[in-house]
């Protein structure tokens, strides 16, 4: 063996014990990774907690929207033949209000 094959076969050696930066098993960064894979689940859950959140708000929005600043037309129909029921305006049952009624009720 010469000289040269020697100093050759003592650097491999010497190099193949040394971690290469190449190599898979001391690529990750533990401390980093925890940190990023912790942070990033902080996020998401931060970021769905807040759309549900606001989806509530949407969702009431849109109900009010929809439903309680619509004017009820069917109920003030209802109610304006109870009006006019109680005062006495109903032409099929005559017209007598409902003062009336109570008095000849309780004169029995």
């Amino acid at each position: 063996m010469t000289h040269t094959e020697a100093a050759t076969r003592e650097s491999d050696e010497v190099a193949s014990h040394e971690p290469s930066h190449h190599d898979p098993l001391h690529d990750i960064d533990g401390p980093k990774t925890t940190y990023a894979v912790v942070g990033s689940l902080v996020v998401i859950v931060g970021l769905i907690w807040g759309m549900s959140h606001l989806y509530n708000i949407i969702v009431q929005v849109e109900r009010q929207a929809k439903i309680g600043d619509i004017e009820p037309k069917e109920l003030n129909r209802i109610r304006a033949e109870e009006h006019a029921e109680l005062n006495g305006e109903n032409p099929d049952r005559g017209s007598m209000t409902i003062e009336d009624a109570i008095t000849e009720y309780l004169k029995k």
